[in-house]
């Protein structure tokens, strides 16, 4: 579940599932317990590092597992997280992606987005009180620990795009699809 509770590992996730993956062999281990917790934390970073850690961000921020996760991540490993960041506001929950790409990096995260077209049947959410992700695309973060020039060189040629992908646009506010869709080029590849 969500909550805080985090992961890594080949396949990991869900309630703070961890694991070290080779070639010759991939395992998951669950790890019971909130990330928040020093057992939990000594528990994840002795199975660590990790291949890939996904951090499920319900009720909190994923600027709250950084410290973690600086801990978890192997250099070259993979990170993602949920994004569901100011969802009933496309240009916010652009400009914080972007903001998140750009806070991610001095830490040497290189953080792109990949834009996934989603088919939700509108009865999926008959008969609850809020549809909590209204768009017809997510930005699916996919990350990697990197060396900060080679992020550095993304971070702004994605920067540039985005902007200029919404400079004279009049009327309505741009979609998740327009405000991203020059920079997906640049997302695109090992991020």
């Amino acid at each position: 579940g969500g909550g805080g509770e985090g992961g890594g590992g080949e396949g990991g996730g869900g309630e703070g599932g961890g694991g070290r993956a080779s070639s010759s062999e991939q395992r998951c281990v669950v790890v019971r317990g909130r990330w928040q917790s020093a057992d939990v934390q000594a528990e994840l970073e002795s199975l660590g590092p990790f291949d890939g850690v996904f951090f499920d961000t319900y009720e909190e921020t994923v600027e709250d597992f950084l410290a973690l996760l600086l801990r978890l991540l192997r250099p070259g490993g993979r990170f993602s997280f949920c994004n569901m960041y100011q969802p009933h506001d496309a240009v916010r929950h652009v400009a914080y992606s972007a903001y998140l790409q750009a806070r991610l990096a001095p830490l040497g995260l290189s953080c792109c987005f990949e834009r996934l077209e989603l088919r939700v049947p509108p009865e999926t959410w008959r008969g609850l009180r809020l549809n909590y992700w209204p768009h017809a695309s997510y930005l699916l973060p996919r990350c990697r620990r990197v060396d900060g020039l080679l992020w550095s060189a993304k971070h702004w040629a994605c920067r540039s795009a985005t902007r200029d992908s919404c400079a004279g646009r009049t009327g309505a506010a741009p979609t998740l699809a327009l405000a991203w869709e020059r920079c997906e080029a640049l997302f695109w590849g090992d991020g």
